[in-house]
């Protein structure tokens, strides 16, 4: 989540420090692989398939110099990441050489840095907005922390199955079900039983002191659940995370019944003959099939409101 104003605000350090020019090589780099997309198979130019990698600068989205509102992926966010640097420390008349891969020398002096908001932030607000370059970031971390160096995100996602599996009672043959992190990809497999036991576990654990639907969308809010769930007998009721693609839809979480039990679900929703369908046809001719996922998808909305809303109501 490095902010545009972080990057001003480390130049503005080493203007403070008397810097002013550097002779010698001016290095970026991470602990993390670097990936130009998330899903090769999504849209090239869709914004929520951005590259994702160790130095994500604004959710690693662009834009166009003649229409401010139109964002574009970033491919290389490390790189870019540090030619925007070098451009702040122009700014504050710092003369730097152009940018390269490298990693930090042995003995290098830390002489300013930017501290990253605390994991359980950084899953709030990737919960809450979907961000798939989030999930990817900390699932990438995460394989980083098992001592995996991921070649792909299939091969981190794996990883990172394998060691859950190990760890969350009720999984069955979950190591190889996922093809990445954020869930964007059709080639994923995932059973409501499985999401069940994954949010029960993690239901029993402290994330830097924080339960963890604690850090999931609460219903009753402004903008979330598609302003479902917004009357005030459901506010505060349901803390859940969606997942939408064309003809697929999943809601997951927990919510507190009127007879004061606390329950767990999941549910999926899934039409693989039209999704097979609007993937056998060329991008440019898919219009006329996403207006019918549109409707498709607005069916499926109110379903899983009447649905849950039934569930708070009879348990």
């Amino acid at each position: 989540m490095l902010a545009l104003g972080d990057l001003r605000a480390l130049a503005v350090r080493l203007a403070d420090f008397g810097i002013r020019r550097l002779d010698g090589r001016y290095l970026y780099g991470g602990s993390l692989s670097e990936f130009a997309d998330v899903e090769p198979a999504q849209p090239a130019e869709a914004p929520y398939n951005q590259g994702v990698g160790s130095l994500n600068l604004e959710f690693n989205r662009d834009w166009d110099a003649n229409d401010p509102m139109l964002e574009r992926p970033i491919r290389d966010p490390s790189a870019r990441s540090a030619r925007v640097f070098r451009n702040f420390a122009a700014m504050e008349g710092i003369t730097l050489p152009a940018p390269i891969k490298d990693q930090v020398p042995a003995g290098a002096v830390r002489i300013a840095s930017i501290s990253s908001q605390p994991l359980s932030e950084i899953a709030r607000a990737g919960l809450r907005y979907s961000n798939n370059m989030v999930a990817e970031a900390v699932g990438l971390s995460a394989t980083d922390r098992l001592g995996t160096r991921a070649e792909s995100l299939s091969q981190s996602a794996s990883a990172l199955g394998t060691w859950l599996a190990g760890e969350v009672p009720g999984l069955s043959g979950f190591a190889s079900k996922l093809r990445n992190h954020s869930g964007l990809s059709t080639e994923s497999r995932l059973t409501p039983a499985d999401m069940v036991a994954l949010l029960r576990y993690a239901y029993g654990k402290r994330f830097e002191g924080w339960r963890f639907d604690t850090l999931l969308t609460a219903s009753g809010g402004r903008d979330g659940f598609d302003a479902r769930f917004r009357s005030p007998s459901l506010q505060g009721r349901v803390w859940a995370k969606t997942g939408t693609m064309h003809y697929i839809k999943g809601l997951a979480g927990y919510l507190d019944a009127r007879s004061g039990r606390r329950l767990i679900f999941a549910l999926y929703s899934f039409d693989p003959k039209a999704r097979a369908a609007f993937d056998a046809l060329d991008p440019a001719n898919r219009q006329a099939l996403r207006t019918a996922a549109t409707a498709w998808r607005r069916r499926v909305l109110s379903f899983e409101e009447n649905l849950v809303t039934d569930w708070i109501d009879r348990h």
